[in-house]
């Protein structure tokens, strides 16, 4: 057989095995279908998340709106601060916008400012529901605090490894711990959502060393303008009392005595 003839053969067997070639979807129609799978996805998201808008709306604490005459929710919570064995005094008074401040002369036993409650009256959603928190109160006075270190007021500045020094002049490296009603936490304290009548402590303690309740609790069974007087006054007892001498530098009549420059608190020791 001629060779151009034997190589005519050979290229009709190759042509006949040879397998089909598959055809790829259209591009057009596998871009068309990615495009409609991430428009569903992003109305997806938008729906949510005004689900959720809608639902937080009657999450406590409820803000008030003077619009609607609607009336939220009137909220307090204990909150003091122990640096390496020492109560800081109470948080100094400011006012928020929104509703979550420290307390302004707002009980009719006691006059001071700064009576270590945080007064939590919401006028904003922003400051309501979920986002009533310990860090939104922190950071509308100008403070942070985390796990890992907090900048607050008096000179409270601390981070993990930092030392304490005791009685006996030995230092120790602290870390922050945090507690709610006497039960330690674990976490990020500015996540954590403030209830009414919170007994919150945080410190800055090497390990081993008791946080303790706050002296600021006290002022909780003192409060006449919050929803629940009578709850957070149930509070104090449950958690017990003792005396604990605070320095302040206002006249107040929380606890038993008055006095001014100095007054004395009755709260709870463990």
């Amino acid at each position: 057989m001629p060779r151009r003839t034997r190589s005519y053969a050979r290229a009709k067997a190759r042509q006949k095995n040879r397998k089909p070639v598959q055809r790829r979807p259209h591009a057009m129609a596998w871009n068309i279908g990615i495009a409609v799978v991430v428009v569903l996805g992003v109305v997806g998201i938008i729906v949510s998340k005004q689900s959720n808008s809608a639902s937080s709306a009657d999450i406590a604490p409820r803000a008030s709106n003077s619009a609607t005459n609607t009336t939220g929710d009137n909220w307090h919570a204990a909150l003091g601060v122990n640096v390496c064995g020492s109560w800081l005094p109470a948080a100094p008074p400011f006012q928020s916008t929104v509703g979550i401040d420290a307390q302004i002369a707002s009980n009719a036993q006691s006059s001071t400012e700064g009576d270590g409650l945080i007064h939590i009256a919401p006028t904003d959603p922003s400051a309501a529901g979920r986002h009533a928190t310990l860090g939104k109160f922190f950071s509308d006075g100008g403070w942070t605090a985390s796990d890992t270190g907090f900048d607050l007021w008096d000179n409270g500045k601390k981070s993990n490894g930092d030392t304490c020094t005791d009685a006996a002049g030995k230092k120790r490296p602290g870390r922050v711990v945090w507690a709610v009603d006497g039960k330690v936490q674990q976490g990020n304290p500015s996540d954590y959502r403030l209830q009414d009548c919170d007994v919150i402590a945080i410190g800055f303690l090497p390990a081993g060393e008791k946080l303790g309740l706050p002296p600021e609790m006290a002022a909780l069974a003192n409060i006449s303008d919050a929803a629940s007087p009578t709850l957070c006054s149930s509070v104090v007892d449950r958690l017990g009392g003792s005396t604990t001498t605070v320095t302040g530098s206002d006249t107040t009549a929380a606890g038993a005595a008055a006095t001014t420059g100095a007054y004395t608190t009755t709260t709870a020791a463990k």
